[in-house]
């Protein structure tokens, strides 16, 4: 009986790593999405990855359950994730009239239970014992790889629309935004360049995995270090470029702390003087490539813009659902209009309204403050800053992408590190 309990239980491990890593293979490779609007970025009603990762959470359960592998250590955010969820699905339901489109709460709540999920169970069994961690870098790498060779090629884009390959050429995009840009599989280059920023942290906080293989770890974490950095300047998203550069030097800074960690007093102070000075002439430098192309002073507009959606939000206290990005424009002072607000949180409240903006906005200011009050040092408060840049400059959070930044969220700053493997 024993041997068939365990059995089951390996069977059922095997089943749900096998499913966890075909969604990250189909989110990296073949993220297909499919809707009825034309504007099928905004609207996805079927979005295959996620798909996957619901019948994940199914077998996870499962999995929970039978081995009763329960952790204590992330209750409180859990609770707070879970009352923000609980109070953002009772506001859209409410507002249903005037949203018109249940598929975002649908996409939220599947997302946002997968976190909770992963938080409440103790995964540094399976996760060490599968090699998730080295899984998703490969993964993440050769994804990279494959875009950078795909952008040599003389194309800005390839997506996956309705289950059809659709491409646009750099010539095309030169043509339409007046640049180069680089969007791999996504629908414009800030949502490409907030995945990578992402994909970068992930890499950094596990640089330690690399190392312990001497040489060949630490090709690989060279390779992986110029692929994401390349990938961002293509991406042609100075905030993001900006921010990948921030997390690099916060992280080398946070290494010398520690190994000088004993070291007198004067050597701490020459290297914070010699950080100070690297970090100041790389902003220098970048601030100046964006001057060149943004007005600085309104921070390419943002500023206006933020003030008009604000406004307009004050007006429509419920959001505009559907008509979002489906012929309502923000007017702007100057004579121009923008389609959408240029920050994700105030992007979710112009679509489905304030009270449910505030409670997803709720859930990410958790995040980030129990992710930096367990572990405030300088590399942790670069990633939020360049993150958090990335988010409040462009609509970089598509409903498509929720279910993988919340993944890698909880990788990078609330999966245990260290952990030995059991046998």
């Amino acid at each position: 009986m024993d041997k068939i309990g365990r059995d089951s239980k390996q069977m059922i491990e095997v089943i749900m790593v096998t499913f966890f890593k075909i969604y990250f293979l189909i989110y990296l490779f073949i993220p297909v999405i499919c809707s009825s609007f034309s504007y099928v970025a905004y609207y996805p009603e079927f979005i295959l990855a996620n798909v996957v990762l619901f019948v994940f959470g199914m077998i996870y359960i499962l999995w929970l359950v039978y081995n009763r592998e329960f952790t204590k250590r992330n209750f409180i955010i859990a609770t707070i994730l879970i009352v923000s969820i609980v109070g953002y699905s009772i506001f859209y339901i409410q507002n249903m009239h005037v949203i018109k489109w249940n598929h975002e709460l649908k996409n939220v709540i599947l997302s946002f239970s997968i976190v909770v999920l992963l938080l409440i169970g103790k995964n540094e069994n399976w996760i060490e014992k599968r090699k998730i961690i080295q899984f998703t870098t490969a993964c993440i790498l050769i994804s990279n790889i494959v875009g950078i060779i795909i952008y040599k090629a003389g194309y800005m884009s390839i997506w996956f629309l309705n289950w059809k390959l659709q491409t646009d050429t750099l010539e095309s995009g030169k043509n339409y935004f007046g640049e180069y840009r680089f969007n791999w599989l996504y629908f414009h280059k800030s949502e490409y360049a907030l995945m990578v920023l992402l994909f970068l942290a992930f890499l950094l906080i596990n640089s330690e995995r690399f190392f312990e293989k001497k040489l060949r770890g630490t090709i690989v974490f060279a390779l992986g270090i110029c692929v994401l950095i390349y990938s961002l300047y293509i991406s042609h998203v100075n905030t993001s470029i900006v921010g990948g550069i921030l997390m690099i030097v916060g992280k080398t800074v946070y290494e010398m702390y520690l190994r000088c960690k004993k070291s007198s007093l004067w050597i701490k102070t020459i290297i914070s003087i010699c950080s100070l000075a690297v970090i100041g002439s790389s902003a220098r430098m970048i601030l100046e490539k964006i001057a060149r192309e943004r007005n600085l002073s309104t921070l390419g507009s943002r500023s206006e813009i933020w003030k008009a959606s604000i406004k307009v939000l004050k007006e429509n206290y419920l959001g505009i659902g559907t008509a979002y990005n489906n012929g309502y424009r923000i007017p702007i002072v100057g004579a121009f209009t923008v389609n959408n607000a240029h920050n994700v949180f105030l992007n979710e409240m112009l679509r489905f309204s304030v009270p449910v903006g505030v409670c997803f906005t709720i859930a990410f200011v958790a995040i980030i403050v129990i992710s930096l009050v367990r572990n405030f040092n300088i590399f942790t408060v670069s990633i939020w800053v360049a993150l958090l840049a990335a988010m409040n400059m462009d609509y970089c959070m598509l409903p498509q992408e929720l279910s993988m930044v919340l993944i890698m969220l909880y990788l990078i700053f609330f999966y245990p590190k260290g952990k030995k493997v059991r046998n």
